[in-house]
């Protein structure tokens, strides 16, 4: 589906309803077929579902990262953020706007650490909960966010933390790099399904866990 949008195969609205249409179908298959068996053992299977990889992870209790390319995220999941944009941009609305949804997100997870970065001249950080900071770069040039976000994958790497880490960007050079530290690549528009999640998702998921594992 992502190999389609440049090519104009699928329209923004195409592609949000193709993930979502994904994601209903499958979550539960998935939970199945890999997650009763841990995140350990089933690493290889779920590494290319990272949505699904880190529901399962936050359902079992436990913990999880996720870094956040803020500006890709703007940009690439218009049908939530444009009507945010300012003068065709997004700007400083429709980056609180995603703080927003991710603070809903924070929220719900406890165990789910989010970091939320951003280019910007002026290096800053904020905590917008306990589980969620927003990060700004410092500095000038291009991809300041994105060396940030990957020193921080390599940090957590290093760490040698069995927890399960992702990084949320549609950049192909960052998505490959950060595999290459043993995170997950999670596309937009799978970020904005998870954002809204709706609460009987969330429950079809749980109840395949309870299957999979024997747990009532």
């Amino acid at each position: 589906m992502i190999a389609s949008e440049p090519l104009g195969l699928l329209t923004e609205a195409d592609l949000d309803q193709a993930f979502r249409l994904l994601g209903n179908a499958s979550s539960r298959m998935y939970a199945r077929a890999g997650v009763g068996r841990g995140w350990t053992v089933g690493r290889d299977d779920l590494s290319g579902l990272p949505l699904y990889a880190m529901q399962a992870t936050l359902a079992q209790g436990r913990p999880a990262t996720v870094v956040v390319d803020g500006h890709n995220v703007l940009w690439k999941v218009p049908t939530l953020f444009r009507t945010y944009y300012e003068q065709g941009q997004p700007g400083g609305r429709a980056r609180r706007a995603l703080e927003d949804a991710l603070r809903v997100l924070a929220g719900r997870h406890p165990n789910l650490t989010l970091h939320l970065w951003f280019d910007g001249g002026v290096m800053e950080d904020r905590v917008l909960a306990p589980n969620l900071r927003v990060h700004f770069s410092g500095g000038v040039g291009a991809n300041r966010a994105d060396r940030k976000m990957l020193a921080y994958l390599a940090h957590l790497s290093a760490a040698g933390t069995e927890e399960v880490r992702a990084v949320v960007t549609a950049d192909g050079e960052v998505a490959v790099t950060t595999q290459g530290s043993g995170a997950l690549a999670m596309t937009p528009q799978e970020l904005a399904i998870w954002m809204d999640e709706p609460a009987a998702f969330a429950q079809s998921l749980r109840r395949a866990l309870e299957e999979t594992t024997g747990r009532r």
